[in-house]
């Protein structure tokens, strides 16, 4: 029985006879004879197939370790880093606002004690025979030097609606003054000196109600000398604020360029992860092609 031809790559070749020569047909004419054998090509295959996939795969296995320690946990080191000089930026710029609106409350403060001083200066009197007899009370509210108009006025005005003297509106103030000094270094002798205007504010309230009670007229003189002091202690602050605030203004500046380094760093990490993938894809590539080589053969 005859075997069949194994598979595979077949083709046909002419083989070489020792008989084959020229035959001669019934009619006494010759021919060329020839036979042909089938020969088997086996398909290619490249002895340094598992080597190069072996080098592949160590390839691969040492591209993932790098992009751990270059990328996994560089990232995460530079996003702790960043979430921390975040987190201090936004305290100082807190800081730093806060200390800004003390400087301007202090300013603002001044400004109004100023002003009443100036009505005080308008309305004190000449001479020691023409006293004032108007309270300031009412002059710094109403900015009137006209007594019988303010004396209808309050009497207009509910009792508990009736304007407030300075220094009252003062004492709210210093009240509200503490939560801008809270964020101050130098907070305790800031509180000092808030401490040292309510005094003055008691003292001199209390001189008013005695000159009352003695059925003495008050001088707005004495009012002024009081705001004099205050606008004094006042003036203090921003020798001790303004360059405090400066320190913290610098302060943030040097943690704006820390995010600002960071964010480099963070750049040159994410290139680096952007290399190892251009490599890991060379080398999907190259395996690939191996396959299909070995396919086609």
């Amino acid at each position: 029985m005859s075997k069949e031809p194994m598979e595979g790559n077949w083709m046909s070749t002419p083989a070489a006879d020792e008989n084959e020569g020229t035959k001669f047909n019934g009619e006494g004419g010759s021919r060329k004879v020839h036979q042909f054998y089938f020969v088997k090509f086996w398909p290619y295959k490249d002895p340094e197939k598992g080597s190069k996939l072996e080098w592949s795969r160590q390839q691969c296995e040492q591209l993932d370790q790098e992009k751990k320690l270059v990328v996994d946990d560089k990232m995460k080191e530079i996003m702790s880093r960043g979430e921390n000089i975040y987190s201090e930026l936004e305290r100082k710029r807190y800081r730093s606002a806060v200390l800004g609106a003390g400087v301007e409350w202090k300013t603002m403060v001044v400004g109004f004690l100023q002003a009443a001083m100036d009505k005080l200066n308008v309305t004190a009197p000449s001479s020691s025979k023409q006293p004032a007899i108007h309270s300031p009370r009412t002059l710094v509210t109403h900015g009137s030097n006209n007594l019988a108009k303010e004396e209808q006025l309050l009497k207009k005005t509910p009792r508990a609606h009736q304007p407030q003297f300075l220094m009252s509106s003062l004492r709210n103030e210093i009240g509200r003054a503490y939560f801008w000094y809270s964020q101050s270094k130098n907070r305790k002798k800031f509180e000092q000196i808030l401490k040292e205007i309510e005094e003055i504010e008691d003292r001199h309230d209390k001189a008013k109600a005695d000159a009352a009670a003695k059925g003495n007229i008050w001088n707005p003189l004495s009012s002024k000398k009081a705001i004099e002091d205050q606008i004094r202690l006042l003036n203090k602050i921003p020798d001790e604020l303004k360059p405090e605030r400066c320190e913290v203004m610098e302060e943030i500046k040097c943690l704006e360029n820390e995010l600002k380094a960071l964010k480099k760093e963070e750049n040159v990490v994410s290139e680096k992860f952007q290399r190892l993938i251009n490599r890991k894809s060379d080398l999907c590539d190259f395996v690939l092609a191996i396959r299909k080589e070995e396919d086609e053969a």
